[in-house]
């Protein structure tokens, strides 16, 4: 099948293939044309700009935009670079948590929404994410070596080439996420990708757009 190509406001490349679009990658085009966009603000919208900065730091100043909530929405350092191996998380609320660095080998994630949560660089070696919601997660640098995504939703994630080492994808979905397009062909063909998500009712296969 034949995909299409396009540039959304953060530089991305899109190939999209009816209703499902992975992201494999940014754009430098894009940057310059949202450097363009950007430059229209030395017109008619100058005065509304400086108005807005304004009070973006009136905010900052008085203390009610702080700079780790803009970071990480619902974060703060809550289970970064500490130990979880062994522990059950299974059905838990962590939206937006920060699990950067942390050790979970063979941890247990089992239905728990992990939406927004960042995982940069964590060991997730056997970890168990059953039915558990990534959507817009972080996992690049992530350790997925024997990791189960079984009936997982990855919309929007983030994930680098170690997607290549999890135990199962079946019936994970992975639409709009962000995929190394280098790792795709090897990932269409795995055995464990024609299942649908229960939630979207997607293939894997559909959501990586995989040839069929």
């Amino acid at each position: 099948k034949l995909g299409l190509l396009r540039c959304d406001k953060d530089g991305f490349d899109w190939r999209k293939n009816g209703k499902s679009r992975v992201r494999t990658g940014i754009v430098m085009g894009c940057r310059g044309f949202e450097r363009g966009e950007r430059e229209g603000l030395r017109g008619g919208n100058k005065v509304r700009a400086a108005v807005a900065a304004m009070g973006i730091g009136f905010l900052m100043t008085i203390g009610f935009v702080p700079l780790d909530a803009c970071a990480i929405s619902g974060g703060g350092k809550d289970f970064a670079s500490k130990d979880w191996s062994g522990q059950d998380f299974s059905g838990g609320k962590y939206v937006g948590k920060d699990w950067s660095g942390c050790i979970a080998r063979s941890a247990v994630f089992r239905n728990a929404d992990l939406r927004g949560a960042r995982f940069f660089k964590a060991d997730l070696t056997n970890a168990d994410f059953t039915g558990a919601d990534l959507s817009a997660a972080s996992l690049e640098g992530a350790s997925l070596r024997g990791t189960v995504l079984t009936d997982a939703v990855l919309e929007g994630a983030y994930l680098g080439e170690s997607l290549l080492d999890v135990e199962s994808v079946k019936g994970a979905t992975f639409t709009d996420a962000l995929v190394p397009e280098i790792i795709l062909p090897k990932l269409c063909s795995r055995k464990d990708i024609d299942a649908a998500n229960p939630k979207t009712n997607e293939t894997t296969r559909d959501s990586l757009m995989c040839p069929q």
